[in-house]
């Protein structure tokens, strides 16, 4: 018990370790090519590149737990996710929420987080 306690204390001080924090969405919200590519992997259309396949590797935890063990960065990264897909591919947008929260339960409170950075 004391090691799960540890262990979850260890995930929330340094997040998530295989997610490259120097990496930044700014510019991949503002390149709707390069988004695309992302969101078509989130979706599971085209393969992935290695940054795009840590993060949708997370997406899932950090929906259900409002993503309790992403660092500052990781939030604004996800914000700025959301609001080039909205911009530029609404479709994907709502497609985003039917895969990951089909009882659209999560997005919303997600979101509303997110804004904050």
């Amino acid at each position: 018990m004391k090691f799960l306690a540890l262990f979850s204390v260890l995930i929330v001080v340094y997040g998530y370790t295989d997610v490259d924090n120097s990496f930044s969405y700014e510019d991949v919200a503002k390149n709707a090519t390069e988004l695309q590519h992302h969101l078509n992997c989130f979706l599971e259309i085209e393969p992935c590149s290695d940054v795009a396949a840590h993060y949708r590797s997370h997406i899932m935890d950090t929906l259900t737990t409002d993503c309790a063990y992403c660092t500052a960065q990781h939030k604004h990264n996800a914000k700025m996710f959301i609001h080039g897909v909205k911009k530029f591919f609404p479709d994907g947008y709502i497609a985003m929420k039917k895969k990951y929260d089909p009882e659209d339960k999560l997005f919303k409170p997600f979101e509303v987080d997110m804004e904050k950075f």
